[in-house]
C-alpha cells in the first residue's frame, strides 16, 4: 500500500476512535435520555462511511443511495 495507504488506515482508525467516544461521552452525559439514540442501520453507514472517507464509495458498500447514506 505505501506511504497513501497508511495514511488512509490511519484516518479510519483515528475516525473510529473519535465515533467511539463521542458515542461514550454522549452516553456518560445523560443526554441519551432526552435524545433518540441512532438506529443500527444509522451506526452502519455511519462506520461504513469512517472506513471510505467517501460517501459515494461507502453507499455502494452499503447497497444505498447516496442520498439515503446521507440522509441516515
Amino acid at each position: 500500500e505505501g506511504k497513501h495507504g497508511e495514511t488512509i488506515s490511519g484516518a479510519v482508525q483515528e475516525n473510529k476512535l473519535k465515533i467511539f467516544f463521542y458515542i461514550i461521552d454522549f452516553l456518560d452525559n445523560g443526554a441519551w435520555a432526552m435524545t433518540p439514540l441512532p438506529s443500527i442501520r444509522q451506526l452502519h453507514y455511519l462506520l461504513t462511511l469512517s472506513e471510505h472517507l467517501n460517501f459515494t464509495r461507502a453507499a455502494e458498500a452499503c447497497f444505498v443511495t447516496q442520498s439515503t447514506l446521507s440522509t441516515g
